[in-house]
């Protein structure tokens, strides 16, 4: 199966790395029509139809896996077979289930994007989110804070604010703006505010000095 870039189920998420891009995926992926970024968790939650409590215990396990001087994310590469690259370091790549997302219209998928300038510009019809304030993240994870992303290289976006994430209603209100730009629903908001409050006791693990 080729690869289809005139997809517009492929999310994009923009950020530097450490600012936060992955917890915004998980908090998506509680939603029964995004996939978390993982080849078997993807494959299982299409063929189970997985619900919303399915789908937040997943998320929620993700969160809670990371230790003390061990941080662990779900990634690109775990759920495609490859990160952001060239149309032929894709193509060679790409897995079945990557292909096979590009091609269908029931789930959405995400990648990421940790640079400056959008590196996506094959995927033409692809929702982009845009992060920021996430300083007071990247300062406590100890990574130095690079340039902000430039928008004007974007089309088809809409940015989340990280700070949000420090208050319940913030939060939510932020994420329901998202939910609604990629026409998705998340019914349960106390599942997204208790993923919101294993992130601000985790977000630092791994990343001490």
């Amino acid at each position: 199966m080729e690869i289809n870039y005139q997809t517009n189920h492929l999310i994009i998420i923009n950020y530097p790395a450490g600012a936060g891009g992955k917890f915004i995926s998980l908090c998506l992926s509680v939603a029964e029509s995004v996939l978390h970024q993982d080849y078997y968790l993807g494959k299982n939650k299409i063929k189970k139809k997985l619900d919303e409590i399915g789908s937040f215990n997943i998320s929620s396990k993700v969160l809670n896996k990371s230790l003390k001087g061990q941080h662990f994310e779900l990634g690109c590469e775990q759920f495609a077979g490859f990160n952001v690259g060239s149309k032929k370091e894709q193509e060679y790549l790409a897995n079945d289930l990557c292909r096979h997302c590009t091609n269908q219209k029931e789930y959405f998928f995400c990648m990421m994007n940790c640079d400056f300038i959008n590196k996506w510009e094959d995927y033409l019809n692809s929702k982009h989110i845009i992060l920021k304030n996430y300083a007071w993240i990247l300062n406590q994870r100890n990574k130095k804070i690079p340039q902000d992303t430039d928008i004007k290289t974007f089309n088809n976006y809409v940015e989340f604010d990280m700070s949000s994430c420090q208050d319940k209603f913030s939060f939510l209100k932020s994420l329901n703006t998202v939910c609604d730009f990629l026409s998705i629903e998340i019914k349960n908001k106390n599942l997204l505010e208790l993923l919101r409050l294993d992130f601000l006791k985790k977000f630092v693990l791994g990343f001490e000095k």
